[in-house]
């Protein structure tokens, strides 16, 4: 596995080597054009000043968009249209960061800066976003034009496995084989029947799968769900996801999981194509960045209150008002979370489980729970890059090692203080229902989801809805489950 990112890694980098370059010409155009249209004249010695000052910049504020929104990894599947919205997102952002760059170092009087940013024209920012937009785009125009016309192949052959062979055609096996952008070498094949294909290792059932994609460098799966079991199924998804390794499903069958997902055509066979978990890239960042921000106001501004309800607790009964749990985030790394303590000490020795009349519940206990706030603690969670502010629950140990494949899923990101189990239905949910609604989440994370999310946590807060599994949070929690189990389970 190793292997395949070694070879995709050069492509990658001169895919950014050029999307950099590119842009950069785009802002030294861009900074010619006020000088010659204002006061007639190219550019003289001592205008480069400005423009030198910034050639850092200049590298890493592109280079670090491009790599964060991933233009620079070219997929072939991906239509014009959406490499447009890509490239005009990342380039707007760059233009946006290079010109805040330039701005403050206006300001900076010392560290070894001049103050020659006041000679760099404003109206180049105007120019940037939309000259670098068609440079960028021209020179992908060209590369797919040259790669069509098959003057050059942009790659090495991708190496394919296919899994449940006996429910993929021999016409669809075929195509597959013709195909040219990429080209696809089968190495093995995974079914239930022992079926072959002559001249490819064949393996009934799948004890030699991680076996077998470690030692033949595969660098996608073609998964045709009729052809294998359920359980098999996700255990399969799960690999691939938490091992990046690409995969397909032919869309006759199951649509995994309740995924928002994209249909390829390879040599014309449509196939709905997964890529790995949606919390990544841009929705990532900006996830990341508002965690950061939003538990560092909620720390500083409720530190106050912080220190009244130790002292309550304190006062109120025995221990210390910290309770500290081991549970399992990303990756199946334990961590400690922490929370306020709601219980009487060493409460757990006393049961295992919390019944709705627990009499281990302090009286001060009761009041945070009422009002979640036994939960802000866990701001310190996000702050140390543990948990999300919403996301999938952290369970403990126990539960996480009891895990059917599927559930597993929710390991991949960051558990969340908040998320739809918390605010559809809550303790009236059983596990299987819990994990349901956190891959649900998962498979179809936006940021919108994230703010319902938030809204629906503040109005359960206030109104108790959902916190004891009322009509509404169980309706809704019935509702989301129907229809995530109808397009997981129906044929």
């Amino acid at each position: 596995m190793n292997s395949k990112k070694k070879n995709n890694f050069f492509p990658h980098v001169l895919y950014l080597l050029i999307d950099v370059l590119a842009f950069n010409v785009a802002v030294f155009i861009s900074y010619i054009i006020p000088f010659y249209v204002n006061k007639g004249r190219f550019l003289e010695e001592k205008d480069m000043a400005a423009y030198e000052d910034m050639t850092t910049f200049l590298v890493l504020i592109p280079m670090l968009m491009f790599v964060v929104s991933g233009i620079h990894k070219i997929t072939w599947f991906r239509t014009t249209v959406e490499d447009f919205h890509q490239i005009f997102r990342s380039l707007f952002f760059a233009d946006v960061f290079l010109c805040f760059a330039i701005y403050k170092l206006r300001y900076v009087k010392a560290g070894g800066f001049n103050t020659t940013m006041d000679d760099w024209p404003a109206s180049t920012f105007l120019i940037i976003l939309p000259l670098s937009c068609i440079l960028l785009c021209a020179w992908r125009f060209v590369f797919r034009f040259c790669v069509e016309k098959e003057w050059f192949s942009p790659s090495k052959t991708h190496r394919l496995i296919l899994v449940g062979l006996n429910a993929i055609s021999d016409e669809v096996i075929q195509k597959i084989a013709m195909n040219k952008n990429p080209q696809y070498n089968i190495v093995a094949t995974f079914d239930e029947i022992g079926q072959r294909l002559s001249g490819v290792s064949g393996y009934n059932g799948l004890h030699h799968f991680e076996k077998t994609l470690q030692n033949e460098e595969v660098d996608e799966i073609l998964l045709a769900s009729a052809g294998i079991q359920k359980d098999d199924l996700f255990y399969v998804v799960q690999y691939c996801e938490s091992h990046g390794v690409d995969y397909h499903i032919l869309p006759s069958y199951i649509d995994l999981l309740a995924s928002k997902s994209r249909v390829d055509l390879i040599n014309f066979v449509p196939m709905i194509s997964y890529a790995k978990s949606k919390i990544i890239g841009w929705n990532l960042l900006f996830k990341t960045l508002l965690d950061l921000v939003i538990s560092v106001v909620v720390l500083i501004v409720l530190s106050p209150i912080w220190l009244l309800i130790c002292l309550l607790i304190i006062v109120d009964s025995k221990g210390s008002p910290i309770f500290t749990q081991n549970r399992v985030g990303r990756g199946g790394c334990t961590f400690k979370i922490y929370k306020f303590r709601t219980m009487v000490k060493e409460a757990e020795k006393m049961g295992a489980l919390t019944e709705n009349e627990d009499k281990r519940i302090t009286r001060v206990g009761h009041f945070l729970r009422r009002w979640s706030l036994d939960e802000v603690p866990q701001f310190l969670n996000v702050l140390l890059g543990q948990m999300s502010i919403i996301g999938p629950r952290a369970v403990v140990p126990f539960v996480a090692e009891n895990f059917d494949d599927w559930e597993k899923i929710s390991l991949n990101v960051l558990p969340g203080i908040t998320g739809l189990a918390q605010v559809y239905g809550r303790n009236k949910l059983s596990f299987y229902e819990k994990s349901f609604l956190s891959v649900y989440y998962i498979r179809n994370y936006s940021l919108f989801l994230d703010f319902k999310i938030v809204f629906r946590t503040v109005g359960t807060i206030f109104t108790g809805v959902g916190s004891g599994g009322t009509i509404e949070a169980n309706r809704i929690t019935v509702d989301l489950i129907d229809e995530t189990e109808q397009q997981l389970f129906s044929e």
